[in-house]
């Protein structure tokens, strides 16, 4: 976890909205997803939201399940299954042994 507070020493101890987007290098929007579902934990504080710095370094060391596409409905760009995980890959990628 101590390399993750390296992330932040540049970042204020209350962050916002858009500080919080550019140290986790996500969009304004997915963060703002994040908080409002309440997996990232803040207080709103007049029309803006704060973020403990705190708050980010457990956000990030927290483990999460990874997700798996199996299967699609439709398949506009040849996108197939990799037999190893599971996971979909574009065509260009996939190597045939």
């Amino acid at each position: 976890m101590r390399e993750n507070k390296n992330i932040f020493k540049n970042y204020p101890d209350a962050m916002s909205l858009s500080q919080v987007a550019e140290c986790l290098g996500i969009s304004k929007k997915l963060a703002s997803r994040l908080i409002r579902s309440g997996e990232i934990n803040s207080v709103k504080i007049g029309r803006e939201y704060r973020i403990a710095k705190s708050v980010l370094i457990k956000y990030i060391a927290k483990p999460r399940e990874k997700i798996c596409v199996e299967s699609v409905t439709s398949n506009p760009k040849g996108w197939t299954s990799e037999e190893k995980c599971g996971m979909l890959c574009g065509n260009e990628r996939r190597q045939t042994i």
